[in-house]
Protein backbone atom coordinates (compact mmCIF):
# COMPACT_ATOMS: atom_id res chain seq x y z
CA UNK A 1 0.00 0.00 0.00
CA UNK A 2 1.13 3.20 -0.92
CA UNK A 3 2.04 6.37 1.68
CA UNK A 4 -0.68 8.27 0.08
CA UNK A 5 -3.57 5.52 0.42
CA UNK A 6 -2.14 5.19 4.55
CA UNK A 7 -2.70 9.09 4.84
CA UNK A 8 -6.51 8.75 2.96
CA UNK A 9 -7.29 5.65 5.74
CA UNK A 10 -6.32 7.63 8.72
CA UNK A 11 -8.12 10.54 7.61
CA UNK A 12 -10.52 8.53 7.01
CA UNK A 13 -10.59 6.62 10.20
CA UNK A 14 -10.40 10.28 11.98
CA UNK A 15 -13.32 11.54 10.70
CA UNK A 16 -15.26 8.76 11.74
CA UNK A 17 -14.08 8.54 15.29
CA UNK A 18 -15.08 12.13 15.40
CA UNK A 19 -18.97 11.46 14.33
CA UNK A 20 -18.44 8.77 16.67
CA UNK A 21 -17.87 11.15 19.56
CA UNK A 22 -20.04 13.66 18.14
CA UNK A 23 -22.90 10.96 18.00
CA UNK A 24 -22.01 9.94 21.29
CA UNK A 25 -21.58 13.51 22.73
CA UNK A 26 -24.76 14.54 21.43
CA UNK A 27 -26.96 11.41 22.84
CA UNK A 28 -26.10 11.55 25.84
CA UNK A 29 -26.95 15.66 26.07
CA UNK A 30 -30.52 14.36 25.19
CA UNK A 31 -30.54 11.88 27.96
CA UNK A 32 -29.60 14.33 30.21
CA UNK A 33 -32.16 17.09 29.39
CA UNK A 34 -35.34 14.61 29.06
CA UNK A 35 -34.12 13.61 32.63
CA UNK A 36 -33.53 16.55 33.73
CA UNK A 37 -36.93 18.55 32.05
CA UNK A 38 -39.27 15.48 31.70
CA UNK A 39 -39.87 15.71 35.52
CA UNK A 40 -40.62 19.33 35.21
CA UNK A 41 -43.09 19.22 32.30
CA UNK A 42 -44.83 16.12 34.09
CA UNK A 43 -45.45 18.51 37.06
CA UNK A 44 -46.84 21.22 35.05
CA UNK A 45 -48.49 19.39 31.85
CA UNK A 46 -49.70 16.42 32.88
CA UNK A 47 -48.75 13.72 29.78
CA UNK A 48 -49.83 10.09 28.64
CA UNK A 49 -48.31 8.69 31.92
CA UNK A 50 -50.92 10.39 33.87
CA UNK A 51 -52.58 7.92 36.62
CA UNK A 52 -56.09 7.25 37.18
CA UNK A 53 -55.48 8.49 40.86
CA UNK A 54 -54.45 11.80 39.95
CA UNK A 55 -57.10 14.80 40.05
CA UNK A 56 -57.93 16.32 36.36
CA UNK A 57 -59.73 19.17 35.51
CA UNK A 58 -61.71 20.06 32.01
CA UNK A 59 -60.00 22.77 29.54
CA UNK A 60 -63.07 24.96 28.37
CA UNK A 61 -61.48 25.07 24.98
CA UNK A 62 -60.18 21.82 24.03
CA UNK A 63 -62.32 19.55 26.41
CA UNK A 64 -58.68 17.82 26.97
CA UNK A 65 -58.06 16.38 30.61
CA UNK A 66 -54.82 18.20 31.91
CA UNK A 67 -53.40 17.68 35.65
CA UNK A 68 -53.82 20.89 37.68
CA UNK A 69 -50.11 21.63 37.90
CA UNK A 70 -50.88 23.78 41.06
CA UNK A 71 -52.03 20.65 42.72
CA UNK A 72 -48.50 18.92 42.26
CA UNK A 73 -46.65 21.44 42.70
CA UNK A 74 -47.93 23.29 45.92
CA UNK A 75 -46.65 20.66 48.02
CA UNK A 76 -43.13 21.32 46.76
CA UNK A 77 -43.41 25.01 47.01
CA UNK A 78 -45.16 25.17 50.73
CA UNK A 79 -41.72 23.31 51.55
CA UNK A 80 -39.83 25.84 49.63
CA UNK A 81 -41.62 28.52 51.73
CA UNK A 82 -41.06 27.21 54.53
CA UNK A 83 -37.78 26.29 54.16
CA UNK A 84 -37.06 29.77 53.16
CA UNK A 85 -38.50 31.14 56.31
CA UNK A 86 -36.93 28.66 58.50
CA UNK A 87 -33.30 30.45 56.62
CA UNK A 88 -34.41 33.59 56.90
CA UNK A 89 -35.31 32.61 61.27
CA UNK A 90 -31.62 31.52 61.68
CA UNK A 91 -30.26 34.26 59.59
CA UNK A 92 -31.96 36.71 61.91
CA UNK A 93 -31.16 34.51 65.07
CA UNK A 94 -27.32 34.12 63.51
CA UNK A 95 -26.59 38.22 62.65
CA UNK A 96 -28.43 39.00 66.73
CA UNK A 97 -25.31 36.39 67.77
CA UNK A 98 -22.48 38.25 65.99
CA UNK A 99 -24.02 41.28 67.28
CA UNK A 100 -24.22 40.04 70.54
CA UNK A 101 -20.46 38.35 70.46
CA UNK A 102 -19.44 41.73 69.34
CA UNK A 103 -21.06 43.45 72.45
CA UNK A 104 -19.33 41.17 74.88
CA UNK A 105 -15.99 41.40 73.31
CA UNK A 106 -16.08 45.07 73.57
CA UNK A 107 -17.16 45.00 76.95
CA UNK A 108 -14.34 41.95 77.80
CA UNK A 109 -11.68 44.38 76.35
CA UNK A 110 -12.81 47.04 78.24
CA UNK A 111 -13.05 44.77 81.76
CA UNK A 112 -9.27 43.58 80.96
CA UNK A 113 -8.19 47.08 80.33
CA UNK A 114 -9.61 48.14 83.85
CA UNK A 115 -8.47 44.95 84.98
CA UNK A 116 -4.88 45.98 84.38
CA UNK A 117 -5.27 49.68 85.40
CA UNK A 118 -6.45 48.04 88.94
CA UNK A 119 -3.08 45.74 88.43
CA UNK A 120 -0.98 48.86 88.22
CA UNK A 121 -2.80 50.53 90.67
CA UNK A 122 -2.29 47.83 93.55
CA UNK A 123 1.34 47.22 92.50
CA UNK A 124 1.77 50.40 92.87
CA UNK A 125 -0.04 51.08 96.79
CA UNK A 126 2.51 47.43 97.33
CA UNK A 127 5.23 49.47 96.39
CA UNK A 128 4.41 52.30 98.97
CA UNK A 129 3.30 50.15 101.59
CA UNK A 130 6.57 47.54 102.04
CA UNK A 131 8.41 48.83 104.71
CA UNK A 132 12.36 49.99 103.44
CA UNK A 133 14.92 47.35 102.96
CA UNK A 134 17.77 46.73 105.04
CA UNK A 135 19.99 48.32 101.85
CA UNK A 136 17.66 51.86 102.31
CA UNK A 137 18.32 52.58 105.47
CA UNK A 138 21.37 54.99 105.67
CA UNK A 139 22.19 55.11 109.57
CA UNK A 140 25.23 51.67 110.01
CA UNK A 141 24.10 51.26 113.12
CA UNK A 142 20.46 50.94 112.93
CA UNK A 143 21.14 48.70 110.02
CA UNK A 144 23.33 46.61 111.81
CA UNK A 145 20.52 46.36 114.86
CA UNK A 146 17.98 45.19 111.89
CA UNK A 147 20.58 43.06 110.28
CA UNK A 148 21.29 41.24 113.60
CA UNK A 149 17.22 41.02 114.16
CA UNK A 150 16.44 39.52 111.00
CA UNK A 151 19.06 36.71 111.54
CA UNK A 152 17.47 36.27 114.80
CA UNK A 153 14.12 35.99 113.71
CA UNK A 154 15.20 33.62 110.98
CA UNK A 155 17.03 31.44 113.73
CA UNK A 156 14.26 31.29 116.28
CA UNK A 157 11.83 30.39 112.95
CA UNK A 158 13.73 27.27 112.03
CA UNK A 159 13.91 26.30 115.97
CA UNK A 160 10.44 26.67 115.96
CA UNK A 161 9.71 24.56 113.15
CA UNK A 162 11.66 21.73 113.90
CA UNK A 163 10.52 21.86 117.65
CA UNK A 164 6.75 21.57 116.53
CA UNK A 165 7.85 19.25 113.36
CA UNK A 166 9.04 17.26 116.64
CA UNK A 167 6.34 17.34 118.64
CA UNK A 168 3.92 16.42 116.09
CA UNK A 169 5.89 13.36 115.07
CA UNK A 170 5.42 12.26 118.67
CA UNK A 171 2.12 12.79 119.01
CA UNK A 172 1.36 10.82 116.20
CA UNK A 173 3.64 7.99 116.26
CA UNK A 174 2.47 7.57 119.91
CA UNK A 175 -0.55 5.86 118.64
CA UNK A 176 -2.74 8.71 120.40
CA UNK A 177 -6.02 9.31 118.64
CA UNK A 178 -4.86 12.95 117.65
CA UNK A 179 -7.76 12.54 114.97
CA UNK A 180 -10.54 12.95 118.17
CA UNK A 181 -8.88 15.94 120.37
CA UNK A 182 -9.04 19.47 119.00
CA UNK A 183 -6.24 20.51 120.53
CA UNK A 184 -3.82 17.65 119.41
CA UNK A 185 -5.54 17.94 115.56
CA UNK A 186 -4.51 21.68 115.60
CA UNK A 187 -0.94 20.37 116.85
CA UNK A 188 -0.66 17.95 114.28
CA UNK A 189 -2.20 19.74 111.61
CA UNK A 190 -1.38 23.28 112.30
CA UNK A 191 0.09 25.00 109.05
CA UNK A 192 3.14 26.97 110.22
CA UNK A 193 3.41 29.22 107.55
CA UNK A 194 -0.27 30.96 108.73
CA UNK A 195 1.58 31.61 111.61
CA UNK A 196 5.30 33.10 110.28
Amino acid sequence: MSHDGVDEQLRLAEREALEARAGYMLRNKIIENVLTVDPILQAIHSGSRATSAEEYVSTPDTGDFLLTSSRRLLPLINERDVLAMLQSSMAEDLSATIAELASTEQSLNALNQKNQDLAQTLFALIDQTQPPSVEEVDDPTVRTQIETLDTEVRESKRLWRLTKSIVANVVVGSGVNWAQDEALQELVLDDEDGIW
